[in-house]
Parts: C-alpha cells; structure tokens; sequence
C-alpha cells in the first residue's frame, strides 16, 4: 500500500503540482485555508478545492477503499494523477490506472508524469514511459500502468499496491470483482473517482460499507473560471443536470416521489422545536425484511384527525441481519415516555414465517415483546395495492392544494431515508410502470408507503342502487 502517514509530504507536493494555489482570493469562492510548514520551519497559506482535500484527508486518515462521487469538471484526473505521482516517487509501488476504455486513462497518466517532472523527476532518467505498454516505470523500482476494462482479461494476475478506478461508474461490475483480488498480496488501496450514471453498481458501492463514500458537485470546485456553470445550464436539462453537475445518482426513468424536494421537505432542528415536534405522538413502522434489510422509521404526528394532520420522519433505521428480538430492542430503546401512539408494519413480508423463530413478525411481537409499561406490542397494517399506497405517500409529500403535510427530520438519524426518497425510482426504459425498482431504497420508502396508507388512502364506501 501507499504511504499516506506523512501528510506533510502530499501537502508539498499538492502545492507542486498546482492543485494548492497561493492566491488566497480564491477563499471568498469556496476555497479553504491550507497551513503548510516547509522544510525550514516556515508557514506558508493555500487555497486549496474542498473535494480534493476531503478525498486526501480520507486517504491520510487511513481509509483504504475511497469512492469520490464527483460532478463534471470537478478536476478528477489532475487530482489523480498527483496521487498516482506521489505513490510512484516512492519505492517498489505497483500501481493501476483502469479506465473503461484506454483513451479516458491518458489523461491521469499525463498528470502523473507532468506532476513528477515538477516535482524533480528526470524524464528518461528517473522515470521512462513505455508507450507501447502504457506504463510509468521508475528508476526505483515502482510503476503506473493503465489498463482497459474493455479487456478485462488483463485485469489478472498483478499485485498491487494502489489502483486509481477513473470513472468506474461507466464499466461493468464484474470489473471490479476482477480488480479486489489484485489488492490482497499487498494490502492494497483503491480510490474510485467518476460522475455518477443512473442507479448501477456504482450506485451501489455508495450505499454499501465496504467504501468510504463522498459526493462532490461540480459547484465544490473554487478555481472554475468566472461564469462558466452558468454558461453550463444551458447545455443540460434538469435531470442531467443533477447528475453531471450535482453528483446526484439519477433515474431517468422516473422517481417515485418526483415531487420531493429537500428545501421544502426537509425541517432543520429550530423549526422542530417551534412545532414542538419532539412532544408530538409517535408512531412507528417496521418493513422486517426478511430476506432483504430491515427497516424500522419513527414518524411525529401532531395528533391531528385525517388529511389534515401533521407528519415529521424523526428518525429511521435500514439494517441487514436483523432478528425480531433486534427489532424489538431497538423499538424499546426509542420508545417515548408517553409510549407509542401506534405500530404499524408491512404485512406482505411481516406475515411471512421466519425460520429462526418459526413465527411471522406479528405473532412474535405480541407474544414475546412488551412495551416499557408492560404491555405486548401489536403491529396493525391495511392491505392495499402498491400503487395506492404510493398515491397515498405522495399525497402527503404534496397534494393539489399544493400542502405539504409529510416532512423529514434534518439529522443525522434521517439521512438514510432522505437518500431513499430521492432516489426510489422506476424501471428505466418500460412502458408500463406499475412497479418501482427493488433496490436498497425499497424500504424505507415502503415504510413511508404503509404508513400513509394505513392513514390516508381513501376508503372506498359500497353504495346500493335502488331503480
């Protein structure tokens, strides 16, 4: 692996290759402050790009696998390849560039070699390109290669210190499934840089753990020329836009909740406290996905009847392996004083029996978990179509009278469910779309579905005609 542990040496060398600037005006843009101490004592200040320090703390902080979300001209490969560089002035490093194709990896290779002739590096003496190989090697022993993940079958049998994956998002998962075994030998690193596109393995890696994941705009980058993301707009509609630019994993086939919007939905916590939200009953909703995540989310009602009532998500829960006795732990642990106003779960998988327990999820609650005043708990649901559960949700996030009668927390226990509300979406390319994706964001976004059609789905009253 690389050594990220002297943060002095990468501050100095990013100061090399251009990507720290001394022209502190950038600040007023965006920029933040850098102190570096040079060799003889000395403090020196730089503006240096948010993202590009974000991404750098995140290495030097001992984080191994790095996946940057980035916006379009958000200054990937140069960031790239002054990483690339600084692994290869160290010795007997063997690093990867992999890019979908050859043309896109030339340029964090052009970066690599021209951050290390201004770092001192001799061409031809201290380092040599093969261009026949597309390879950097060094005269102490280390080396950059770029490879294609056209051809995957040269992606085998290397040990590697370091690879750079330049804009993953846009090649085939099985790639990178033949990239981890390379890093094994060698405890080796990988940082993943590139634009989202659409919800794909990409998209995935961002929601799971293995990564340590950042989303970086296009908007983060301080030293764009004067007027150039205005210039931008028109070039891009919106959806595009929040891909490109926001760094935003988009469907293009069409959000659930299209109708969201974190400025409108999304309450800070002085605005809580003036509703009085945290006084307000709490009901609580449980999609026990038993062969998917759990997910368990905490809604604040101000107590009042029918549409008109008052919703706030306060809190929510997405975990996988969960048993019922770690449910019913976690609903005991948040559970108000005043206990809870109602329980409600999913019955098309809480009724389903559970081979651990041999019962399904409702008839385990009300025989083995008990409220903190020592009554059992007993889930409730109603059974109505998908589609009605989601008019219903949708109903709240925004009805005709243009109110908006369902919020979200802004806190660090909603993120989750945020991410899922903006991201449930349907298939891509169908006609007929009666169904959305099943995908990490399902369930969440089926709590929210099950409690406002347990509340708020019409009820449809039979009616006799007489001749």
């Amino acid at each position: 692996m690389l050594d990220f542990s002297h943060r002095g040496y990468w501050d100095r060398l990013a100061v090399v290759a251009g990507l720290y600037h001394s022209d502190l005006s950038y600040l007023e843009r965006g920029a933040v402050k850098v102190t570096i101490r040079d060799r003889g004592g000395k403090l020196h200040e730089f503006a240096a790009h948010p993202g590009q320090v974000q991404m750098l703390d995140a290495l030097c902080n001992g984080e191994r696998f790095v996946q940057a979300v980035c916006g379009a001209r958000f200054g990937k490969s140069k960031f790239a390849g002054y990483i690339l560089a600084g692994g290869a002035m160290q010795p007997e490093k063997n690093m990867w560039v992999v890019a979908p194709s050859y043309d896109m990896g030339r340029k964090a290779l052009g970066y690599t070699m021209e951050t290390m002739e201004k770092a001192g590096m001799r061409p031809g003496r201290d380092f040599k390109f093969r261009e026949s190989h597309l390879r950097i090697d060094t005269k102490w022993d280390s080396f950059v290669q770029l490879k294609s993940a056209e051809r995957e079958y040269s992606l085998d049998a290397e040990e590697l210190d370091f690879v750079l994956e330049e804009e993953g998002a846009k090649y085939k998962p099985r790639i990178r499934r033949r990239i981890r075994p390379r890093l094994i030998d060698r405890t080796g690193q990988d940082l993943a840089i590139s634009t989202p596109v659409g919800h794909n393995y990409f998209y995935d890696m961002f929601e799971g753990d293995e990564f340590y994941s950042l989303q970086l705009p296009t908007t983060a980058n301080p030293f764009l020329p004067e007027g150039e993301l205005e210039a931008m707009r028109e070039y891009y509609d919106p959806l595009a836009w929040k891909q490109e630019i926001e760094a935003q994993f988009t469907a293009f086939g069409g959000m659930v909740f299209f109708m969201f919007d974190r400025a409108d939905h999304v309450i800070d916590k002085d605005r809580a406290e003036r509703l009085d939200v945290h006084n307000w009953p709490v009901r609580v909703v449980v999609d026990p996905g038993l062969n998917d995540p759990c997910a368990i989310t905490w809604i604040a009602n101000n107590g009042g009847e029918g549409s008109g009532a008052d919703d706030v998500i306060i809190r929510s829960v997405r975990q996988s392996n969960m048993l019922f006795p770690d449910v019913a732990q976690l609903l005991d642990r948040y559970e108000p004083d005043a206990g809870y106003d109602r329980y409600i779960y999913d019955p098309y998988g809480g009724d389903k029996r559970s081979q651990e327990t041999n019962h399904n999820f409702n008839t385990w609650m009300r025989g083995y978990a008990t409220t903190k005043r020592g009554g059992p708990v007993k889930f409730e649901a109603r059974r109505d179509s998908k589609q009605a559960r989601i008019t219903a949700a949708r109903g709240r996030f925004l009805n005709m009278k243009n109110d908006i009668k369902l919020h979200v927390l802004d806190s660090p226990e909603t993120q989750t469910i945020i991410r899922s509300i903006e991201n449930w979406h349907y298939p891509e390319g169908e006609t007929v779309k009666d169904e959305p994706v099943h995908d990490i964001n399902s369930h969440e976004c089926d709590n929210i579905c099950n409690y406002c059609g347990f509340y708020y789905s019409p009820r449809t009253k039979a009616r006799s005609w007489i001749a």
